[in-house]
């Protein structure tokens, strides 16, 4: 589970409220440690307070305020505690009402009571109703999937614009104080304007997500409710494929339980073997014949020749439409197993590698920091980092999700259609640099 808001909270209630002191006094070099001035920091952690105090005492007290934390960190988070400062994380769901997938495949298929197969339905007829019932249930799933990665993309935004207005405001006092010039305090002000932005986007695509989700589904008066009585926090983790899937097995094995594909293979058959000996042969002799004849327009037979017989005019038809079905459903097959093998890689890879290393970024940079080797810039720059990281292993579980669906549906014989690509609301702005 992603945690958006993350241990480095406190950084911003201490460098602000140290900041808070006249330059004279307090002149703060970017790569250390202000003080912390007690009475500079409300107990809702909102705007400091701006007594007009000499500015000795004011110094006085920042010296007694760093005191008071002679365990740094551990000392933090429970006068973090104590001021009502640590945000409890949003209830979720009871486990018991979460929805899983088959819980969503069944509300898919009782809103669709059209789909319904009943005595007297042809093989045909009920072949298309199990396509369909199919491609209700993968664009449900796909539905429910969104809905879950929109809601944690918000929540990662909302991290993000954190991280900004925290860098905003020390650059904004560090100005005010007489270390940042205009220009240095306008380039760490700009990407908080950004992320609220993308705040605003990831919102528009949560409530998009969410509603889109319950048009299809129901079950709940409102998306909202949807959202908090039956959605997960997080995404599941990907399903993992069978090492020895090959395409060639999974698309015989579409096309045996095909209806479509077992008429038209006994047809091609029936009309083949209706032929005359030597007959099937020579079809494909006239037919290469035709089309070089007719390059590179149209196929044209020998005006000299005598015309088809008409079982020879079937037994192609036969034959090519029974191919072109073959082609499709292999097609198909190795399309979507290659799309899920390389999302699902994809995934793996950002889960075990890119966001564990964003997150050790973190903590070295935060060790760094507790020991006055790195900035408070290179701090944020390190949240910012592993909030990116965040998005981009949500992103990529996402999409290996959705191949995942697809290739199910693949394999219950629905046509494989090309998925348009969606630009991510991603709850990053580009980090400012700052030394």
């Amino acid at each position: 589970m992603f945690h958006p808001h993350g241990r480095w909270c406190w950084l911003g209630l201490l460098v602000l409220a140290a900041l808070d002191t006249p330059r004279a006094q307090t002149h703060v070099h970017p790569g250390t440690h202000p003080p912390v001035p007690a009475a500079a920091v409300a107990p809702s952690g909102g705007t400091p307070n701006t007594d007009t105090t000499d500015p000795a005492s004011r110094w006085r007290a920042a010296n007694e305020a760093v005191g008071a934390f002679p365990r740094g960190h551990a000392d933090i988070l429970r006068w973090e505690r104590a001021q009502g400062l640590v945000r409890a994380p949003a209830p979720g769901p009871s486990p018991d009402a979460v929805w899983t997938l088959d819980d969503v495949a069944r509300h898919a298929l009782r809103a669709r009571p059209d789909l319904l197969i009943g005595p007297g339905l042809g093989a045909r007829e009920r072949w298309e109703r199990e396509q369909a019932a199919a491609l209700a249930v993968r664009d449900a799933q796909a539905a429910w999937i969104d809905a879950i990665a929109a809601r944690q993309t918000r929540q990662l935004a909302e991290a993000a614009l954190e991280a900004a207005a925290i860098g905003a405001e020390l650059a904004q006092r560090m100005q005010h104080v007489g270390n940042f010039s205009a220009q240095r305090a306008l380039v760490e002000t700009l990407p908080t304007w950004e992320a609220r932005q993308r705040l605003r986007q990831a919102q528009d695509a949560e409530q998009r997500a969410l509603t889109r989700l319950w048009q299809r589904l129901g079950g709940s008066d409102s998306p909202a409710t949807l959202a908090q009585r039956h959605l997960p926090l997080t995404l599941p983790a990907v399903p993992t494929l069978p090492p020895d899937a090959t395409p060639a097995a999974w698309a015989a094995a579409v096309r045996e339980r095909h209806p479509r594909w077992l008429s038209l293979h006994q047809e091609a058959q029936r009309r083949r073997q209706a032929l005359p000996a030597g007959a099937w042969q020579a079809l494909q002799t006239a037919l290469d014949a035709a089309v070089t004849r007719g390059l590179p327009g149209a196929a044209r037979l020998d005006p000299a020749a005598p015309r088809w017989p008409h079982g020879w005019v079937e037994a192609w038809e036969a034959a090519l439409a029974l191919a072109q079905l073959e082609r499709q459903i292999d097609g198909d097959v190795q399309l979507a197993l290659a799309a899920a093998q390389r999302s699902a890689e994809a995934a793996r890879e950002q889960r075990e590698q890119v966001l564990p290393a964003a997150q050790r970024l973190e903590d070295e940079t935060l060790l760094r920091y507790n020991g006055m080797l790195a900035s408070t810039w290179d701090l944020l720059a390190a949240v910012r980092a592993r909030i990116a990281a965040q998005q981009a292993t949500l992103d990529a579980e996402r999409r290996a999700w959705l191949a995942w669906l697809d290739l199910q549906a693949v394999r219950a014989g629905v046509p494989l259609t090309d998925r348009a690509p969606e630009a991510a609301a991603d709850a990053t702005p580009t980090a400012a640099k700052g030394h």
